[in-house]
This record gives C-alpha cells, sequence and structure tokens, in this order.
C-alpha cells in the first residue's frame, strides 16, 4: 500500500464538490487544499517510512478485487527496456 494525498488548490470548482458531496470521506488517500497542510502531511510519510494510514489501507482492501504487488517491477523493467536497450544484454 502506498500513501496518496490529494491536492486541491484554493480556487478550483471541484474543491467545493468535493466538500458538499461527501467524497472526503471515501477518497483513498488525505485530501488537501491547503499547500503548507499538504507539505506538512508529505514530511509526517516521509519520517514515517511511507506506511499508508489503516484507514485507506482497509478501504483500498475493501474496494479493490486484485492487489498487485509488481507494479514497481514492471514499471522499471519497462523504463530500463524502452531507453536503456544495451541494459537487458
Amino acid at each position: 500500500d502506498k500513501p496518496i494525498a490529494y491536492y486541491f488548490p484554493h480556487g478550483l470548482p471541484i474543491q467545493q464538490e468535493y466538500k458538499d458531496e461527501g467524497l472526503a470521506s471515501s477518497s483513498f488517500g488525505e485530501l488537501f487544499f491547503d499547500h503548507y497542510k499538504l507539505i506538512d502531511y508529505i514530511l509526517d510519510i516521509m519520517n514515517g517510512g511511507f506506511i499508508q494510514p489503516e484507514k485507506y489501507s482497509v478501504m483500498c482492501r475493501d474496494f479493490f478485487k486484485y492487489h498487485d504487488s509488481s507494479n514497481s517491477k514492471r514499471i522499471c523493467h519497462s523504463i530500463i527496456k524502452t531507453f536503456f536497450p544495451d541494459l537487458n544484454k
């Protein structure tokens, strides 16, 4: 599980929609409308070892049928294959 943070700068039309429709309570990560709070959150996550808060881990497990634990490995291999083909030899 990777921590997720959503940032909506002040003035975006979607900001009020998220507040009005209660989407903040059903997102898979923290919502931020203030960049200072976002930075504090990122620093806390970094200092905590990039662990996703448990409430979001539970939401993700309950929502998604399949869980992929090798996506980062596949992305790295694809980047190497595409941009550094000589490394594959």
